[in-house]
């Protein structure tokens, strides 16, 4: 639950913080920060990379650059801006569903009455849900129209990014790879690719810290902090009760933006509903 809340926080805090700060500077901060809680934790408690392999690392190269290490989490903050926190978490956390149908096509998995159920509420919820973003905007030629479909393309990405990383991080662990290990390969991938590109196309970029940075810091902080967590949990919980509680996340979300984002995000009760729809529809798939 502590894994699903910080998420939250992170959405709404790279919410107010996208307001007033470049979003380059919290892509860069908050993969640096990642880099240093996963590698203090990773020589600390850990083995650092005694027994790594380059198979086993490659899974998780893989996620630390197209998924949530870099071009999902990119993806993820510009459609948090241009969707909002709530709307954009509700429909990444419908990520289980493109698990479930990568599983029956890679893994063999079979679609069981409660997966099916699960899967039908999830698009549900979504289309919903992304119908009301659309449709929220009468022009279809107005840029705030063009900044809510681009929005809901990124969300997407990044939910199906987030789909795919469970089974990426399995494939790298049956090769020996340590969660934590993982973590950091990762977090450092992420950050190397995305500085690397920041000094070949921005050599002279600016960093302005202005009074809404430190919304970046507590939102890198917290998107660093909750993948670690969610290692742990997994040791005191069964894998399902795990992925049950963080499909509440999107739900925290909704009432954290309503308390923190006035004037900024407006939460709707079609919101709230379709984000519980999504949550309800992807706690069946996860418990399937």
């Amino acid at each position: 639950m502590a894994a699903a809340l910080l998420s939250a926080v992170g959405y709404v805090a790279v919410k107010q913080g996208l307001e007033t700060a470049n979003y380059k500077l919290f892509i860069v901060l908050g993969l640096f920060i990642g880099v240093v809680l996963s590698g203090v934790l990773l020589w600390s408690i850990g083995i650092g990379l005694k027994g790594l392999t380059f198979k086993g690392a490659f899974p998780f190269i893989v996620t630390g650059g197209f998924g949530g290490g870099l071009l999902a989490r990119v993806s993820i903050t510009r459609a948090t801006h241009g969707i909002g926190a709530s709307r954009t978490h509700a429909l990444t956390s419908a990520s289980p569903l493109v698990t479930a149908v990568f599983g029956v096509l890679l893994l063999g998995e079979v679609i069981n009455l409660q997966l099916g159920i699960g899967m039908g509420i999830v698009v549900v919820g979504a289309s919903s849900l992304s119908y009301f973003i659309y449709s929220g905007n009468s022009d279809v030629n107005s840029k705030a129209n063009i900044s809510s479909l681009l929005g809901l393309a990124l969300a997407f990405y990044g939910m199906i990014m987030f789909g795919l990383h469970p089974i990426l991080r399995k494939i790298g662990m049956d090769f020996g790879t340590t969660p934590l290990q993982g973590s950091f390969i990762r977090f450092l991938t992420g950050f190397s690719f995305y500085v690397l590109y920041l000094l070949i196309t921005h050599p002279k970029i600016k960093v302005e810290i202005n009074k809404r940075f430190t919304y970046y810091v507590v939102a890198g902080i917290a998107w660093a902090v909750s993948p670690i967590l969610a290692i742990y949990a997994v040791q005191y919980v069964s894998a399902t009760v795990y992925a049950s509680l963080m499909r509440v996340g999107p739900l925290f979300t909704v009432l954290l933006a309503y308390f923190f984002l006035k004037g900024i995000e407006k939460i709707t009760w079609k919101i709230g509903v379709n984000a519980l729809l999504i949550v309800l529809g992807a706690i069946l798939v996860s418990t399937a």
